[in-house]
């Protein structure tokens, strides 16, 4: 029996990508094909030398203990004189509307949905934060129409992101498992749901909510170490201060900038549907 989750990943892969081979979800068919060579040689074309490097640690580190382990480690790389360009692969999400459902055996019957919307925006901080925002009232509102009034699903997982390479996109995507007898009205709900938000904006009240949270999390973040390494790598490549441009933008957000991004979203009507259910559908709920 073809585990679900990974059946659902490959189908994911597949119909965002388009069957892409740069993105594939690893089988065991690919493992079978892998060559030791091969993967020797593009580690040493990839890190035979330092040209074009930029070594950033970061953490609660001992410097006396970090410096001989760099200079062993990254010191002794031979300094090179051609450094590796950055090359767009062109790993983009396809375009236009697509629904895939599709049926997998099942020892417990259930159905997952995912939604995905995708545009080309321009990327600003100021975007990035109105997007953590509609997450934010996305899932609030979900919540209640999904969870609480139908009662169909444990609830919902709304994420909405702006990347920035290869070039600047933004995406949508709402996540549920369900009871499959309720599926067809949950995905509707949901595709309802964002709509409304696109089209009548945000409340008063889940503005500010959305804002107080996400003044909240800033603290919290600026604990991690990973927040501190994508802050140096904007800076390093955008000379940008991302730490202080997200405090901004958080502050400035409004109810018309946040509705004014989710619809630049959807106005392109880039929509991905993939629904997986299970193959028997007498399950006798």
């Amino acid at each position: 029996m073809t585990n679900p989750n990974y059946r659902m990943q490959q189908e994911l892969f597949n119909t965002l990508w388009g069957n892409n081979a740069r993105r594939q979800v690893i089988s065991g068919e690919t493992l079978d094909r892998a060559s030791l060579q091969v993967l020797e040689s593009n580690y040493r074309r990839l890190f035979n030398d330092a040209a074009g490097a930029t070594l950033v640690i970061v953490g609660d580190v001992n410097l006396d203990v970090l410096k001989p382990l760099v200079q062993k480690y990254a010191g002794s790389l031979p300094k090179g004189r051609h450094p590796m360009n950055w090359v767009n692969t062109h790993e983009d999400i396809v375009p236009g509307c697509i629904e895939n459902v599709f049926g997998v055996d099942m020892q417990t019957p259930k159905s997952t949905v995912l939604q995905v919307y995708s545009a080309d925006v321009e990327y600003s901080a100021e975007r990035v934060a109105a997007y953590d925002a509609i997450s934010y009232i996305l899932d609030m509102r979900y919540t209640e129409s999904l969870r609480e009034d139908e009662g169909g699903t444990y609830g919902a997982s709304t994420s909405a992101s702006l990347r920035r390479r290869p070039t600047p996109m933004a995406i949508i995507e709402t996540y549920f498992d369900c009871r499959p007898s309720v599926c067809d009205r949950l995905r509707q709900l949901a595709i309802e749901g964002i709509t409304d938000l696109a089209e009548n904006g945000p409340t008063d009240e889940e503005v500010q909510m959305a804002i107080l949270n996400l003044r909240k999390n800033i603290p919290e973040r600026r604990l991690q170490n990973n927040y501190w390494m994508n802050a140096i790598e904007s800076y390093l490549l955008y000379q940008q201060d991302s730490d202080a441009a997200r405090e901004a933008a958080i502050n400035s957000l409004t109810k018309e900038f946040i509705q004014q991004c989710l619809q630049e979203v959807l106005a392109q009507n880039n929509f991905k549907e993939i629904v997986m259910i299970p193959a028997n559908t007498a399950e006798g709920e």
